[in-house]
């Protein structure tokens, strides 16, 4: 009976069933209860933020038709799952000289690349 009691004090963790929440999302225990919550770059199917209770999905964002793309000029932004990717535009090139993917810490920006400083490209006057 001991056991019960404690049980019943301690209420059950929905959250140590691994299917409880859908895929992409966080499973949150409350004294009482649980909810979900999808992970950055994804949003409920039901529009709410905190969630419980089947058929909710964790849809994919498509943060490059957001208005404030996250990449800036002279790029391209490329739709991955949960992230967005930024690609400079050919003649143009990134600090780093990589792609960016949304979420890193440093800022996204293409710069313009003097094709002349490769030796041979341009003719010398």
């Amino acid at each position: 009976m001991w056991g019960f009691w404690l049980l019943l004090f301690w209420g059950v963790n929905e959250c140590q069933d691994t299917t409880t929440c859908p895929a992409y999302a966080t499973c949150t225990d409350t004294t009482d209860s649980y909810y979900c919550t999808c992970k950055r770059g994804f949003l409920s199917s039901n529009g709410q933020t905190n969630f419980q209770g089947p058929g909710v999905e964790c849809q994919d964002v498509n943060e490059c038709l957001q208005s404030d793309s996250p990449c800036g000029p002279n790029s391209v932004c490329t739709n991955i799952l949960g992230r967005a990717k930024c690609s400079c535009l050919r003649g143009f090139s990134s600090s780093t000289g990589k792609d960016w993917i949304l979420g890193s810490l440093d800022n996204f920006l293409c710069a313009d690349v003097d094709e002349c400083l490769t030796i041979g490209i341009c003719p010398k006057y």
